[in-house]
């Protein structure tokens, strides 16, 4: 990377940080005040788009390992990301931030939702429309780019994209206004509990990840705005679902849990061990009014 920039907390404001470790030559630290570990300095907003814009995210390098995949999981691991979607919320229009290859916004449409899918990256919106035939709107910074209409979708979904945005509290903020009342944001991002990368002692990516978040960290991002955090899931990345598992099984623990605002208390049924055997952790938000 030519250019770095430092920022600030993305989750406080604070302009302190405490040094953890390097990955993948970039310095990670941790704020101080709310815990929030990310990359300080971070690339500049127009070396992201150009990283993200290579055509060689398809064919190179550890990017790769997704379409590496074979057809059979990836459709089980889409089909189980829908039907979780389906379980809280049904409607009729989904937004999905960062849709990379397609594969989730086809599945929906197909399943009879209107879908509209965006993406930093213009090689991967080529990808979607010769592909799947579907357009996918581009930014080159931020979901406010686009100009879409307040309260246009009664989902958003992410789906390990909310790691790699410069400005996640800005993007939060975005999906709350186009979230209708009563919609339904859905977050997966790897999870910082997970003991390997709670250590340090093994990179905590490998790809451009310029925030680490624990449950705790996401669980502020966005209540902070409004959102009524109404389930968490830790997960496997594949969810169990492999070729010598029923399609229906899942690998996980789940929990409900509610968030009581004098002192912002949290009841949460689970244990830090259940948090530090998996690797990716679901988030269940919903814009109350």
């Amino acid at each position: 990377m030519k250019s770095l920039t430092s920022v600030t907390c993305a989750l406080c404001g604070s302009t302190s940080h405490e040094f953890l470790c390097e990955n993948s030559g970039f310095r990670v630290v941790r704020c101080p005040s709310c815990s929030l570990v990310f990359v300080n300095p971070q690339p500049t907003e127009a070396e992201l788009k150009q990283l993200y814009s290579k055509e060689e995210v398809f064919t190179d390098g550890p990017k790769s390992s997704y379409l590496a995949t074979e057809a059979k999981l990836i459709g089980r691991l889409w089909d189980h990301r829908l039907r979780s979607v389906e379980r809280f919320k049904t409607g009729e229009t989904l937004l999905d931030v960062g849709c990379g290859t397609g594969d989730f916004i086809l599945l929906a449409k197909n399943q009879g939702w209107q879908v509209t899918g965006t993406e930093l990256s213009t090689s991967s919106a080529a990808f979607v429309e010769r592909h799947h035939g579907i357009p996918v709107l581009t930014f080159d910074s931020s979901l406010s780019q686009l100009a879409l209409t307040d309260d246009s979708f009664d989902v958003i979904t992410a789906w390990h994209v909310v790691e790699h945005l410069p400005s996640p509290r800005e993007e939060r903020g975005e999906m709350f206004r186009l979230l209708k009342p009563g919609g339904m944001l859905v977050v997966e991002v790897p999870n910082l509990d997970y003991w390997a990368r709670k250590s340090y002692m093994e990179p905590l990516s490998q790809q451009m990840h310029l925030y680490h978040f624990s449950v705790k960290t996401m669980v502020r991002l966005l209540s902070d705005i409004g959102y009524r955090v109404v389930r968490i899931e830790v997960v496997d990345p594949w969810y169990g679902l492999t070729d010598n598992m029923a399609c229906t099984e899942r690998k996980s623990w789940h929990m409900d849990y509610s968030i009581c605002y004098s002192g912002f208390r949290l009841e949460i049924l689970a244990t830090q061990l259940e948090f530090s055997l998996r690797t990716d952790f679901l988030i269940v938000g919903v814009v109350t009014f």
